[in-house]
């Protein structure tokens, strides 16, 4: 199957609206000829630590891994 110049367009558009995401086409052939197209907008988070004044002290830290 080819896209269509609609379908095409429906694409491009979807992309020029998602700034983190995906847009995922599926085709199905005999004997329906479906084509489905997925915008999907990802919303990302993050959460940034600041750093804690020392003041000249060292901090208790955690240890990993076994004793």
């Amino acid at each position: 199957m080819e896209l269509t110049n609609e379908q095409l367009e429906v694409i491009k558009a979807a992309s020029r609206e998602i700034d983190f995401g995906r847009i995922t086409v599926s085709f199905t052939g005999e004997p329906s000829y479906l084509v489905d197209i997925v915008a999907e907008k990802h919303l990302r988070f993050c959460h940034q630590r600041t750093a804690e004044l020392t003041r000249g002290k060292p901090l208790d830290r955690k240890r990993s891994g076994r004793y």
